[in-house]
């Protein structure tokens, strides 16, 4: 009688830690994909470069780049630059 009980035991706790590994094993794989996901909000950056705010001397080079370039008679080489960065 108290081997049966014993086998009956080990039968159920048998069966509870399986539940229990299968509880787990979902929740880890519908879980981590939402914790390694990008942002909500970001979806439109996918793998994109942001800009990023330049120093003061940068945008003073690149204003005087610009008037140079108008000087010498080349005055959207600036936009043709900035198009190509942007690509």
């Amino acid at each position: 009688m108290r081997t049966f009980l014993l086998k009956r035991m080990r039968r159920r706790l048998r069966r509870a830690s399986l539940i229990l590994q299968a509880v787990v094993l979902t929740g880890g794989l519908v879980v981590t994909p939402a914790v390694f996901a990008a942002e909500a909000g970001d979806g439109q950056h996918g793998a994109h470069a942001t800009p990023v705010a330049m120093p003061g001397w940068t945008q003073q080079l690149k204003g005087q780049t610009v008037v140079e370039n108008a000087m010498e008679g080349h005055a959207d080489n600036a936009q043709k630059m900035e198009m190509q960065h942007h690509r």
